[in-house]
């Protein structure tokens, strides 16, 4: 299964934390190569055809998720035809200070696929300030309910 993690090129944190899910995605013998691509660099739909697992990252921002990757999903889905999204996976993480204001605006983007076929892991929320073993721990259970889904 092709994977991507689809974050803007601005945010050091999210590509610490992609850096560390496609690892731990890499150790899945079906899930190789996971490649992390920027934002700025998606100019088609072919990011979502060409992939079977995708992944967003976004900052909150001012308790709202990163607008440019809200944009980008909604003018691409509705470009491709629903049936080519039944074998999709989609998930979306992020670093806060407010849990419960940014796990609802992922999921605010992530509901564009309830109108999908395809399957949508729960997003993935990490708090401003928690420790690296917190943050392991956190993505740890992230990916192996990503795997039960894959299995």
């Amino acid at each position: 299964m092709k994977s991507v993690i689809v974050i803007p090129s601005n945010e050091k944190r999210l590509r610490e934390i992609a850096t560390s899910l496609k690892n731990k995605l890499e150790n899945h013998s079906k899930l190789k190569p996971v490649k992390i691509i920027y934002l700025d660099d998606v100019n088609s739909p072919e990011i979502i055809e060409n992939n079977d697992i995708i992944l967003f990252g976004t900052p909150t921002v001012k308790n709202d998720i990163y607008w440019p990757i809200q944009v980008m999903v909604d003018s691409y889905i509705h470009k491709m035809q629903k049936s080519h999204l039944k074998s999709k996976i989609f998930s979306a993480f992020t670093t806060t200070k407010n849990p419960d204001e940014s796990c609802r605006c992922l999921g605010a983007l992530l509901w564009t696929f309830n109108e999908t076929p395809a399957k949508i892991l729960e997003s993935l929320c990490l708090l401003d300030g928690e420790s690296e073993q917190q943050v392991s721990t956190k993505i740890d259970t992230y990916v192996k309910k990503l795997f039960q889904i894959v299995a």
